[in-house]
């Protein structure tokens, strides 16, 4: 009996030294980006007298938390989708933006912004302790709350830190809580559908694993939610709900002309129209937006395949599908990189090769870090052509990691070559 003990326990020391070297890594990458980013943007305003955008990587200054003004005005009258400014938000979002509009908004926002902080605060503290150090707790804290996603939501008051503090919840009660806290799970999973849609491309997952009932309760749960709100808008909710998937398309369309509307995003549809600009000195037009329309339906045809036919662990698929709702959409602005830390715990606490497990760490250090170092076009910066760059290795990894080993060792021998 003893004796099965001893290497038990050393097993364990072992995980819990490389839980702490990957933690680590990833806090030092953040670090050392902020870092840099600071001081180019310092050095920049000093000697060259540079103003805005290159002396933040945050929006523009002059609309500051203004997605979170906007919309609590907009939804203070419950008329979110009238014809003049109709707003892209789900009637549940919505809602809760008209529960704001009650109070002033000097002291409102500071509520706003608390509320989801401390939502994951349970999370955060859970991971402390399943790493079994205190002294996890700086670099944790640090990850969750000052990592380049989270910071640019405050400054634009964007609904998505609300989003993202349900899905972190539910991900986490997922993964480590066996069948407890089940309506916990249903609940936080259906607030971050109903507030925005694309997080609904993690039902898959329910589906793959033939979770029926939660995937039940969750479907009931955002209709009741969605419809529960829009009742309350003028018009009625056929009317509210009609009105908001008009209100989507116009946004679409106008996100679709504008090429200064990709600055400050994430998306492939953002990058392929920037790399057009720069090398052909015009924008997608019709054609090419339908064209990409047709490829994100594919797309997602494809993901949907892909998810029922691997045999990935369950981190690994909700990495691609997180990788895919970040990618696919016309307009994703980059307060949604704090999506990726969804695969935080899994990544650290993950038993995979450790030759990939440092790769993938480096790539999502690089993600939750601002990279606005030289403006491309406009207002947009390299930053837009590197996120989406950096995804889409990140989600080759998880479907066909040992691809991404041989391309790696390639590379690497090449590096060796040279040096000799």
């Amino acid at each position: 009996m003893l004796s099965d003990i001893h290497p038990r326990k050393k097993e364990s020391t072992t995980q819990a030294d490389l839980a702490w070297e990957r933690l680590m890594a990833l806090f030092k990458i953040l670090l050392i980006g902020y870092f840099f980013i600071f001081m180019w943007m310092k050095l920049r305003v000093h000697f060259l007298g540079d103003h805005f955008p290159i002396n933040s990587f945050f929006f523009d200054p002059a609309t500051k938390y203004s997605d979170f003004t906007e919309m609590v005005v907009l939804c203070s009258t419950l008329n979110p989708y009238n014809a003049n400014f109709g707003t892209p938000y789900p009637p549940f979002a919505c809602a809760l933006y008209y529960l704001f509009s009650l109070g002033h908004v000097s002291w409102v926002y500071f509520i706003y912004i608390i509320v989801p902080i401390i939502m994951i605060f349970p999370i955060c503290y859970a991971l402390i302790v399943k790493s079994g150090n205190v002294k996890s707790s700086i670099p944790i804290v640090f990850i969750y709350y000052f990592n380049y996603g989270i910071l640019f939501s405050i400054d634009r008051g964007n609904f998505e830190i609300y989003t993202v503090a349900f899905l972190i919840i539910w991900s986490y009660l997922y993964d480590f809580s066996g069948n407890r806290y089940f309506w916990t799970r249903v609940l936080c999973l259906s607030a971050a559908i109903a507030s925005k849609i694309y997080p609904t491309l993690l039902l898959l997952v329910l589906i793959k694993e033939k979770k029926w009932k939660e995937l039940v309760c969750v479907g009931c749960t955002v209709v009741l939610m969605t419809f529960g709100s829009a009742i309350f808008f003028q018009g009625g909710a056929l009317t509210a709900l009609s009105n908001w998937t008009h209100a989507i398309s116009i946004m679409q369309d106008a996100f679709s002309k504008d090429i200064q509307k990709v600055a400050y995003g994430l998306s492939l549809f953002g990058a392929f129209r920037t790399l057009l600009f720069l090398t052909m000195y015009q924008d997608i037009s019709a054609i090419g937006a339908f064209l990409y329309d047709f490829f994100v339906i594919t797309a997602l045809f494809g993901l949907a395949f892909w998810v029922f036919k691997t045999e990935k662990v369950r981190w690994e698929i909700i990495g691609v599908i997180v990788c895919s709702y970040l990618l696919l959409p016309q307009v994703s602005g980059n307060y949604k990189l704090f999506h990726l830390i969804l695969l935080v715990p899994a990544l650290i606490f993950s038993e995979s090769d450790p030759r990939r497990s440092q790769r993938r760490i480096t790539i999502l250090g690089l993600l939750l870090i601002p990279k606005n170092y030289l403006l491309v076009i406009m207002w947009i910066n390299i930053d837009s052509l590197l996120n989406p760059f950096l995804l889409l290795i990140l989600a080759m990894d998880f479907i066909a990691p040992n691809l991404v080993d041989r391309m790696t060792r390639t590379s690497d021998h090449g590096a060796v070559a040279l040096s000799i």
